[in-house]
């Protein structure tokens, strides 16, 4: 291994191997090996203290969460990894990263503990890890969220593993892909950005069972994601357990490396190949082209005209049912009082804007990014960049006074929604409101 390792990379390793053994010998533990040296050393792109600091955070680790010894042979273990709750696939992606896969419908929290997951996960992920290819090109976690109940979901187990995958376990990780992420997810997962990096926090996306196809190969994900990979977990823990017991195996024959796309389908898959590169992780782009397109006030717009489109439905319906024709009336009446108020609000608003108050200064309403963005962006407010200072906003209020402020107030006031109401308009959706 050590002749795939460039000069500058192997004096970096033996910079790691000094540092690290002397601080071993003080503690009186026995040194690291040179093979063990590579793998943190390739986890951070052989910056010698920032390895250092990996491996010391990854031996705190497992020391604090009792993963010292893994013992193949372990009832628990055992038990834990034969439910395919944790596997790695036989693939790669096209960058050449491992595929790492956790299946969340198969987690029940009260039949198993936090440090056997663990276990599980250590256990295949070391045995991943003696494959040179993944240590150079990294790993990429699926968390699949298909079919997934809440009583799936571990908060404090999920923080642990995002902890352990980026600050403390020495794999370059790519990329976290959350597939089919449910609406109650979302929001305990705006709170997990909190304990994690904000490099990180760059990197975990959600997906829907269509999108993640452009970013894994078809071929190595199972049917289950709809791919056509056989199961091979029996396969793949017997490669495990020879990892354990120190047999080495071959690792690299089991991982597939990924087909060259041709011509005729670079096409198709642009996007995602031009969003999916070997060490830069851009974002993963917005798939929903139709939310994109559209501005606020066309979508409210729009809005307006079904809402008169509905009302004259209405209203042709009315010489059948003498009670529709009144409901129709009232509705009508109704969109037009709100007419009249949005056109006094506007009369108000344009007397105010005598004070001064340029229109470009007033806060904007943000537009939600569509569900095929970072996870850790949309539908839930957060904090943004480039607000004002204190001492900014003590001056702009002393300059702008109450009339601007109200100025400001009422602008938000006027402007469209972020979004459309369609959808829970629809007839077959409005038992579902909570406010119907």
């Amino acid at each position: 291994m050590a002749a795939r390792l460039t000069d500058e990379e192997q004096t970096v390793v033996q910079q790691f191997l000094d540092t690290v053994n002397n601080e071993r010998l003080k503690q009186h533990k026995g040194p690291v090996a040179w093979s063990t040296a590579i793998k943190f050393c390739m986890a951070r792109k052989f910056d010698v203290k920032r390895a250092i600091d990996l491996f010391f955070a990854h031996e705190t680790t497992r020391e604090r969460e009792d993963l010292q010894c893994i013992d193949p042979d372990d009832r628990l273990l055992q038990r834990e990894i034969t439910t395919e709750k944790f596997t790695v696939l036989p693939g790669r992606d096209r960058s050449g990263a491992a595929l790492a896969l956790f299946t969340a419908r198969l987690h029940y929290p009260p039949q198993t503990t936090h440090q056997i997951v663990l276990k599980g996960l250590s256990y295949q992920l070391d045995a991943a890890l003696e494959s040179y290819d993944t240590q150079r090109n990294g790993l990429v976690f699926i968390y699949d969220m298909t079919d997934s109940k809440y009583a799936n979901f571990d908060y404090d187990l999920s923080i642990k593993i995002l902890s352990l995958l980026k600050g403390a376990y020495p794999a370059r990780l790519k990329r976290v892909l959350i597939v089919t992420a449910p609406l109650w997810f979302k929001a305990p997962f705006k709170i997990l950005r909190l304990f994690v990096k904000e490099k990180l926090r760059d990197r975990v996306y959600t997906v829907n069972l269509q999108e993640l196809t452009n970013y894994v190969p078809k071929e190595f994900l199972p049917k289950t994601l709809g791919g056509n990979q056989a199961p091979v977990h029996a396969a793949w823990l017997q490669l495990c357990r020879q990892v354990a017991l120190r047999m080495q195996p071959d690792m690299d024959s089991f991982f597939v490396p990924p087909r060259r796309m041709s011509t005729s389908g670079r096409g198709s898959c642009s996007s995602a190949t031009h969003s999916i590169s070997s060490d830069t992780d851009p974002h993963i782009s917005d798939l929903d082209s139709e939310s994109s397109k559209d501005t606020i006030h066309e979508k409210h717009n729009h809005e307006d005209r079904e809402k008169e489109k509905e009302d004259g439905d209405d209203t042709l319906r009315s010489g059948k049912d003498d009670g529709t024709y009144i409901g129709a009336k009232r509705r009508k009446s109704s969109s037009a009082r709100r007419n009249s108020e949005s056109r006094k609000r506007s009369s108000e608003l344009a007397s105010i804007e005598g004070s001064g108050v340029q229109s470009e200064d007033r806060p904007r309403k943000k537009r939600p990014l569509s569900s095929g963005s970072n996870i850790l962006d949309d539908s839930i407010h957060m904090p943004e960049s480039g607000g004002l200072t204190i001492s900014q906003l003590i001056e702009h209020v002393q300059t702008v006074k109450k009339k601007g402020l109200f100025a400001e107030y009422a602008h938000i006031k006027m402007e469209a929604p972020a979004g459309t109401f369609n959808h829970s308009r629809a007839r077959h959706n409005l038992p579902k409101n909570r406010y119907t």
